[in-house]
């Protein structure tokens, strides 16, 4: 990734704990002039201060490319103001909080990332009502066959 950014448009790391030192060195890759990101998810990373991502998207074309960017459940004290400002006359939405609607109770989303067959793979929903219908199911198969052993 690090070598060869541009084939790299969308990066979600969310829930992975890669904090400030892994910010930086995502700032690495966002100064690559090859890098046309367009879309990055930080959410819940354990990140304190976005100075460094700032400082990355003011001083190269990354921000050109940037659509999306997304730092939910990241406590980043006064840094997010200087990141909020710098984004302010961009065409880069930021989110700083998780919208309605995009995590919905319920629901697992299972997306793989980082393999060559992501790209054909589908994400798969299951809901609540799904997993339970389907457990209720094996358990009376499970009742039906012990019924069967005590005959």
């Amino acid at each position: 990734m690090c070598m060869n950014p541009s084939h790299l448009r969308e990066l979600d790391l969310s829930k992975n704990l890669i904090k400030n030192r892994g910010v930086d060195m995502l700032c690495d890759v966002l100064n690559n002039p090859r890098c046309k990101l367009k879309r990055l998810r930080l959410n819940d990373c354990g990140i304190t201060d976005v100075t460094c991502l700032t400082q990355s998207l003011a001083e190269n074309k990354s921000l050109k490319f940037l659509k999306e960017l997304e730092l939910s459940k990241n406590k980043m004290g006064d840094s997010e103001k200087q990141l909020n400002d710098l984004l302010r006359d961009s065409n880069c939405k930021l989110r700083l909080e998780e919208e309605e609607g995009y995590v919905r109770a319920g629901v697992n989303r299972v997306t793989a990332f980082f393999t060559p067959w992501a790209k054909a793979q589908k994400p798969v929903d299951f809901t609540e009502d799904e997993s339970s219908s389907s457990d209720e199911d094996a358990s009376e198969g499970e009742t039906d066959e012990l019924s069967n052993e005590v005959d």
